[in-house]
């Protein structure tokens, strides 16, 4: 049996709205009005997905959230974890209401890089405070710097810790890119690239080490393994470089 919702697909790459509907139709059979929004957002919803490689990122806003509700859940995230759909955010709306200003970075890249495809559109209207913006940024990237040496020193060069390692915390190194670009009020590039090359150009860092990443990961120009600790060692640089210069910002909050 199936909820037959109508979704909203609008906007989401072709190849990838059967499956997204698929999976999302699963839950409203679950939930049913407890379940008030669906949102899929990041490179789902713009340019930068990779066919493959990339994950399909979900947010689903409740009216409640309990144990029961995650149990319930559980076997539709498995079955969508074998076609890349990330476990979902899972929040509720007196959740978001009180944690725009705990989490900026995480809010603001739903509410700009997302696509509604059921219920109510949450996060168009949503304001997000700046001022804790520049102290998150700064927290992920020395949470990084930290992260990465202990990995390193705990397991030296080894090609199956080393490798994912950089490239996952690229990955999640991009939104607070992202956020950095906004903390100086400059207009925010659309593609990985030309994020890392708005950093180079207000010399944040030098980004050729992050350039080489996604041509790796866009299988353009692969890495090849004896790069890799080159990279690790450049990348560990260029983010002591940015922590160092984010130190140095000062803000104000923008006008709303």
């Amino acid at each position: 049996m199936q909820a037959n919702i109508k979704f909203n697909t609008k906007g989401i790459m072709p190849d990838l709205t059967q499956i997204i509907c698929s999976y999302c139709d699963s839950f409203l059979l679950i939930h049913g009005d407890n379940l008030i929004s669906i949102a899929v957002y990041g490179s789902a919803v713009n340019q930068n997905f990779i066919p493959g490689v990339s994950d399909i990122n979900i947010v689903m806003v409740f009216k409640n959230i309990t144990m029961e509700s995650l149990q319930m859940s559980l076997k539709p995230i498995k079955e969508g974890k074998k076609k890349k759909i990330s476990a979902p955010l899972f929040l509720s709306l007196d959740y978001i209401k009180n944690s725009l200003d705990s989490f900026p970075i995480e809010f603001l890249e739903i509410i700009e890089n997302h696509k509604t495809i059921y219920g109510k559109e949450i996060f168009g209207s949503l304001k997000v405070p700046h001022a804790n913006l520049r102290q998150q940024c700064e927290h992920q990237i020395k949470s990084q710097l930290v992260r990465m040496r202990q990995i390193y020193l705990e397991h030296g060069p080894a090609k199956q810790i080393i490798k994912p390692l950089i490239q996952r915390s690229f990955n999640g190194l991009i939104p607070v890119f992202r956020n950095i670009i906004r903390l100086y009020r400059e207009p925010i590039p659309e593609s990985h690239r030309e994020i890392i090359i708005k950093m180079n150009t207000l010399n944040l860092f030098d980004g050729h080490v992050f350039l080489d990443l996604i041509q790796d990961k866009r299988n353009i120009d692969k890495v090849k393994w004896k790069e890799f600790e080159f990279i690790f060692k450049e990348f560990i640089i260029q983010l002591e470089t940015l922590s160092h210069n984010i130190d140095q910002l000062k803000i104000q909050e923008p006008r709303q």
